[in-house]
């Protein structure tokens, strides 16, 4: 849409800024930096990404993601009561006048505390000729009323419980306490005339997840979750902080302007470090299906992508702000299944039209470490593809000086920045999953594709004017940019999309895009595709393929006979029978040439009529999975694919068996292997006696006994009198027998432990 006349006030910077501002003013830099340096950046990630991924660095649990709320230097006028005419109604939104001081702060996660320690810089400043204070500046605060009609929600009064997010959760995810989040949100809904929530009570160690669904029927409640760097519920409420506890207002307060009858769940992270912030996300996920509202953010690097796991949750929509300071690209906004919310300036007067500009301290840019996702494969900016996954998505009204109102701890405050946008726009996604939840369908699943999808539809209003930076993709333009990304919501019609009245075609799903292979290896890989509808799939290419590759549309498979090293990209769509697209890209990463495996030497044995298993356990030079065949076996033999060879009634008799092992790439070595089969063992047989021997007279005797498996047998005798013996070969001894009848044991045992034993008896005269 058109730009604004005026002046947009994000650039508002504090005396250290701008001295910093003055010491580069030679650089031309914008915001977080040149995107045609973050390009050149880029081509190098990825010209390295080409020789085999980068490994992600360790995640510092340490680092911090800071609140992206701006506040105005002033405290408001309480504002009249709902349904009350007060005199700045009558005008349209409430008009705000800052003096030449107060123009000229930092909004930049302002607190009351603060205002007259950035008003004392200022005057500093001014007095020592770097800054000269502006005239007067007006700002304007619009109240939830004003900010449901310039984005075109329902109205309240006629609205249906649906329209109201009813059923549906927000999981605001926020750093330390707040301790009168829960009454400050209710005073706020009362003087706006929403519905007032219910609850406010914390959730239990040991809580049974996920939570019962939200009542559909029973309006808007608050719950409260306290959480470890573990991720488990706490009973204690963590330490309070001001920019945190300003920033849990605004966020609880406008998730619930837009979806007044959703439940609210606060969850709050011990500290703002990953460590503790993260383990809050995870916990969101699971506490069941949802919204996650993220008003925060850290600089994004490698360690980002580790963590993409985090925002995959089974029914989860994830939403978060893109920052406050220019060209940047910050986690979580930068995570591919996160929607990025970018800031505008607004003008509306309560009548006409909302008008729109990009707000100049928006956040958004190119990520060194995500690539495009599929919904961005077509998005260019000033006619060139992404370099990467590209922030901002969408945008909502973010300067503070076109600001919002918020109760805080007994103060009303102008508050704004692109935290005001995320928990807005979680709010309008968890108003359309609470329709679609009316007409029996699932939640959002898809919601970059369906959004991507409407680009440039009435859905969205088209920023076309402002800039977060001088780079390119900075400036607002037709279609996307980086600070506004698709434009801003017409609500009324967004949703018709999103909730059509009829069941949705959906798009066909890809699965894994990832082959593998080898130079000088013949590959082939058939995509897998499938629609959800069940419709006919057409599959394409986009663009050229590498040398000597050729893709089967018919069979939905590529060919490569002779591949070459490296990662390879082919872009793909697939078209389902009813006009519907999804985007998907094929990496092919090629290694060196394949080596062959190798088999150890062995020898088996077994007995017969018993079963036989033994494990063949082949080596891969290049890590390769191996499959392993019995190319020579005696009948009934058999090998699985991982080397288990087993025979279940072996045979006596000596065998050669020839395996095989090969990898997925054609490389194969085989063995052979002697097994020798025998009789299975049995026990020796030790044939009983009676001797008789002379008393007094040297005596001897050798006792008979036999093996079937012709193992060699040790003896052993008790019970014997004192002075008999038997030696190894079974012979008895007695040098010097004493008169009578004794009885005695002879016990044979073979090498398996296997014995047999027989009654003796010597009788002396």
């Amino acid at each position: 849409m058109g730009g604004l006349n005026g002046r947009d006030r994000a650039g508002q910077r504090s005396l250290l800024a701008v001295l910093v501002a003055i010491a580069f003013a030679g650089l031309g830099g914008c915001g977080g930096g040149d995107e045609q340096d973050a390009d050149s950046a880029q081509a190098a990630a990825l010209a390295t990404a080409e020789a085999g991924p980068v490994a992600p660095a360790a995640v510092d649990a340490t680092a911090r993601v800071r609140p992206m709320f701006h506040a105005l230097p002033v405290l408001l006028p309480e504002p009249a009561p709902a349904g009350e005419v007060s005199a700045q109604a009558l005008g349209g939104p409430q008009q705000i006048v800052l003096d030449g001081v107060d123009s000229r702060i930092d909004t930049k996660r302002l607190t009351p505390s603060r205002f007259e320690a950035r008003r004392a810089e200022v005057r500093a400043a001014a007095a020592s000729g770097i800054v000269r204070p502006a005239d007067t500046t007006v700002a304007t605060v619009y109240d939830p009323d004003e900010i449901r009609r310039a984005y075109r929600l329902p109205k309240l009064a006629s609205a249906d419980a649906a329209a109201k997010g009813a059923g549906q959760t927000i999981y605001i995810v926020v750093a330390g306490r707040h301790s009168t989040a829960f009454a400050d949100l209710n005073v706020f809904a009362r003087r706006f005339g929403l519905p007032g929530c219910s609850g406010g009570s914390t959730v239990a160690p040991g809580t049974r997840l996920p939570l019962a669904a939200a009542s559909a029927t029973g309006g808007c409640s608050l719950l409260v979750a306290n959480v470890d760097a573990s991720g488990q519920l706490l009973s204690q409420v963590p330490t309070g902080d001001d920019e945190w506890g300003m920033e849990t207002a605004l966020d609880l307060q406008w998730a619930h302007a837009m979806a007044p009858m959703a439940r609210l769940v606060l969850i709050q992270a011990a500290s703002e470090t990953l460590a503790d912030m993260l383990p809050a996300v995870e916990l969101a996920n699971r506490m069941g299906a949802g919204v996650v509202s993220m008003s925060w953010g850290a600089e994004e690097a490698s360690w980002a992508t580790s963590l993409q796991s985090s925002f995959k949750g089974r029914g989860m929509n994830y939403v978060a702000a893109v920052g406050d300071d220019g060209t940047q690209s910050l986690w979580p906004a930068v995570t591919p299944e996160v929607l990025a919310v970018g800031g505008t300036t607004l003008s509306y007067d309560g009548v006409n039209p909302r008008r729109e500009n990009v707000w100049s301290g928006s956040g958004g840019g190119t990520s060194l470490y995500f690539s495009r996702p599929s919904y961005q494969l077509a998005v260019k900016t000033q006619g060139s593809a992404l370099g990467g996954r590209g922030t901002a998505d969408v945008s909502f009204n973010a300067d503070p000086y076109t600001g919002h109102q918020v109760y805080h701890e007994g103060q009303w405050l102008a508050l704004g920045g692109t935290s005001a946008g995320t928990p807005q726009w979680a709010g309008i996604l968890a108003v359309a999953n609470a329709q679609r939840q009316r007409r029996g369908w699932g939640a959002l699943s898809t919601t970059h594709i369906s959004l991507y999808g409407l680009m440039g539809s009435p859905s969205f209003s088209d920023i076309t004017s402002g800039a977060n930076g001088s780079c390119r993709g900075c400036t607002a333009a037709v279609g996307y940019d980086h600070p506004s990304g698709i434009g801003t919501p017409n609500v009324d019609v967004l949703l018709t999309r999103l909730v059509p009245a009829t069941a949705p075609n959906r798009p066909p799903v890809f699965g894994s895009l990832k082959a593998t292979g080898r130079v000088k290896s013949a590959l082939s890989f058939t995509v897998p595709v499938s629609d959800p509808d069940g419709d006919a799939i057409t599959l394409g290419v986009e663009g050229a393929l590498p040398k000597g590759m050729s893709f089967n549309a018919a069979s939905r498979s590529f060919s490569w006979p002779k591949p070459a090293a490296g990662s390879h990209s082919v872009a793909l769509t697939a078209l389902d029978a009813k006009g519907n697209k999804a985007r998907g890209t094929v990496v092919f990463s090629i290694g060196q040439a394949n080596r062959k495996p190798s088999l150890p030497s062995a020898s088996w044995s077994a007995f017969a009529g018993r079963p036989f298993e033994a494990t063949v356990a082949g080596t891969d030079p290049d890590g390769d999975a191996l499959s392993y065949t019995l190319t020579k076996a005696p009948a009934g033999m058999s090998i699985s694919a991982d080397g288990v060879v087993r025979w279940a009634r072996p045979t006596i008799g000596k065998f050669t068996v020839s395996v095989k092992a090969s990898d997925a790439y054609g490389a194969s070595v085989s063995k052979k292997i002697k097994l020798k089969v025998v009789a299975p063992p049995s026990a020796p047989v030790v044939d009983g006696a009676a001797m008789s021997a002379t008393a007094g007279k040297k005596w001897s005797f050798k006792v008979s006994a036999r093996d079937a498996n012709g193992d060699k047998l040790r003896f052993t005798v008790s019970g014997a009198p004192a002075g008999l013996s038997i030696d190894s070969k079974g012979k008895l001894a007695w040098k010097k027998p004493l008169a009578g009848t004794h009885a005695f044991t002879v016990t044979a045992s073979d090498p398996g432990g296997l014995t047999g034993t027989a009654r003796m008896t010597l009788t002396v005269r």
